[in-house]
């Protein structure tokens, strides 16, 4: 449910059309990325 929002709100687009990396480990520069584009709409 989580990737859903963020993926309808662009916060992501995962590693593929239709994969997201589950289970390996953002790195400081995504986590970043997401929180910018998150307070950032």
């Amino acid at each position: 449910m989580a990737v859903l929002w963020a993926v309808e709100n662009k916060i992501t687009g995962g590693t593929s059309a239709d994969k997201f990396g589950v289970g390996k480990p953002c790195t400081r520069g995504q986590i970043v990325t997401f929180l910018y584009k998150v307070y950032n709409k």
